[in-house]
């Protein structure tokens, strides 16, 4: 119903309610016809009547008022959710069109994400959609962004603002929209030098997220919600920082505990660290699957593990001190090093775990990495 028609309506129901309130008390109670004038009780008596009829139909008119005003304000309602979705949908198109357009600018992109973004917050029906665009703007730029600089050399390479901001927008999603519990696809991603860090609950937006061969040297994902996600045969290892690395960097950058004396005397700063590790610190990783990842020198301190899948992970000098819900049989499925280390650099290239871990391990070391494993340094 149009603006016109709808004042139009209303303009007659007042005019036929005026008419009701006066005219038909009237009608209903009729003065009666006499050749004398009518005494001042019969007039009384007339109006008291007249009054109570009145009062009538001032109520049904009231009621009339209150339903037909229920409906006109249901299809203004209906006439504004039509008119936001049509707003949202036309949003949607423009931004996909924005995000996807070669000649399109940088912060034309950044603004078509957050529109996007804000799409999917304001309709839970758009969010796989919007979810699996982003996820896939993500792996169109990694082609480019792991390609285009030497992603090994820490001081020189430059981080992907697109990919940054599509992973902290996916990050930072509500997981609990998603319609059957979908892993958003980042399979082969360059996430080299991320920055997801934040407050615990912030970034839940990756669980159960397909993040399986991509590069994640030097990011950082403290307190994320990684939980399900599958990490299969990613690269985060200290060592592939080959630009800067050094042997001697290797026991610098995590420090031992409850009288392991690694680190205690040249320890690195937290920038040098970030130059080199990838940090876990923190996270929610319960029943994510690490199988066959380059995990050398990551930070896993304080981090939930409980059901995480270490099978033939390189965990040389990883730090897992405080973490939670770990099993000595998670572990010992990894692996350290490489073949043919001797004794002494075997027992160097073992994780760093706190004194009561290691009274669970009952003496027990992380077997060293087999030749078909390929976690060599060189």
């Amino acid at each position: 119903m149009s603006g016109t028609a709808v004042f139009g309506a209303i303009a007659a129901y007042v005019l036929l309610s005026l008419f009701a309130i006066v005219f038909i008390p009237r009608r209903a109670v009729r003065a009666p016809i006499t050749k004398r004038a009518p005494s001042l009780d019969a007039q009384a008596k007339l109006i008291e009547l007249r009054s109570k009829v009145r009062q009538s139909v001032l109520q049904v008119v009231g009621g009339v008022t209150a339903v037909f005003a229920f409906i006109v304000t249901l299809q203004q309602i209906r006439q504004n959710e039509d008119t936001f979705k049509g707003k949202k949908a036309d949003l949607f198109s423009k931004s996909i069109t924005s995000l996807f357009d070669e000649k399109s600018h940088l912060n034309s992109r950044a603004g078509a994400m957050y529109l996007l973004s804000y799409v999917a917050r304001s309709d839970p029906s758009y969010h796989r959609t919007v979810f699996d665009t982003l996820a896939g703007h993500i792996i169109l730029m990694s082609s480019k962004a792991c390609r285009s600089q030497m992603v090994t050399d820490s001081k020189t390479y430059q981080r992907e603002p697109q990919i940054q901001l599509a992973l902290r927008i996916i990050g930072e999603r509500n997981p609990d929209h998603d319609p059957t519990g979908k892993r958003f696809n980042l399979e082969n991603s360059c996430l080299v030098d991320v920055d997801l860090r934040d407050e615990v609950n912030v970034v839940k937006g990756l669980r159960k997220a397909r993040l399986s061969d991509s590069q994640l040297l030097r990011s950082d994902f403290t307190n994320a919600d990684l939980s399900g996600a599958e990490l299969r045969r990613i690269k985060a290892s200290d060592y592939m920082n080959k630009e800067q690395w050094t042997v001697a960097i290797g026991f610098e950058l995590n420090r031992g505990v409850d009288g392991d004396q690694r680190g205690a005397i040249d320890y690195a700063t937290d920038q040098q660290r970030r130059q080199f590790i990838t940090m876990f610190t923190g996270a929610n990783l319960a029943e994510a699957d690490f199988q066959d990842a380059e995990l050398a020198g990551a930070d896993f301190r304080e981090s939930e593990l409980r059901g995480a899948i270490f099978l033939h992970a390189n965990i040389a000098r990883a730090s897992f001190v405080r973490a939670k819900n770990i099993e000595p049989d998670q572990m010992m499925k990894a692996c350290v090093g490489q073949p043919g280390m001797d004794e002494q650099e075997f027992e160097a290239q073992q994780p760093y775990f706190s004194a009561a871990f290691l009274k669970k391990l009952g003496g027990k070391r992380i077997p060293r990495c087999k030749a078909e494993d390929d976690h060599s340094p060189d």
